[in-house]
């Protein structure tokens, strides 16, 4: 069996198709400026105002290991959602060394490298950790692992990787409508 690409979609539509629903955040349990900051990624509210809450969190409230972890990932989210991806990267580096198990740490930082046309290569293996450690959103690790993967000319591995993206997540359109630019081909001569 071969997998065949019907039509390309240029890298910077593909990157384009990761919008703002794509976030993982991280739930923080109870009330403060923590819980905020997780309901502020969580519904997309990214303003100076949150960035500062979840900071303001950080600095003064005194959070568990766990909650200190969600706190920067949803902090970095924010960062991403206004654009600032380095500082976003950080946030999202910090999160990992303080829990090297953290799966939407890692699937933000592949989101953000997704999302810089000249650094996509790099989000490959931090899909790879997010799916291999249990990521809440497997659906988006597999669909932007999958849209890596035919930009990197893998089109086996994107093919596959939709194929789950769908199969996880059946009532999400975006896997479906990527499938369709694929045709499964029997091999000739077997």
């Amino acid at each position: 069996m071969r997998i065949a690409l019907k039509s390309a979609i240029p890298a910077i539509v593909m990157i384009a198709c990761l919008g703002a629903p794509a976030f993982a955040s991280k739930v923080v349990i109870g009330g403060g400026m923590a819980r905020q900051c997780y309901l502020d990624a969580e519904h997309e509210r990214a303003t100076s105002f949150a960035i500062a809450g979840c900071t303001e969190a950080l600095e003064t409230e005194a959070l568990t290991a766990d909650h200190t972890v969600a706190t920067y990932v949803n902090r970095g989210i924010l960062y991403l959602q206004i654009g600032d991806h380095d500082v976003a990267m950080r946030d999202f580096d910090q999160a990992t060394q303080l829990d090297p198990d953290e799966p939407e740490a890692y699937l933000n930082k592949a989101l953000t490298l997704f999302r810089t046309e000249d650094r996509w290569r790099e989000s490959l293996p931090l899909f790879d950790l997010a799916i291999e450690k249990k990521t809440r959103r497997p659906e988006i690790a597999y669909f932007a692992r999958g849209l890596a993967h035919e930009m990197a000319g893998n089109l086996r591995q994107a093919y596959n990787d939709l194929r789950m993206a769908e199969q996880i997540a059946p009532k999400w359109k975006d896997p479906t409508r990527e499938l369709t630019r694929y045709s499964v081909v029997p091999k000739s001569g077997t």
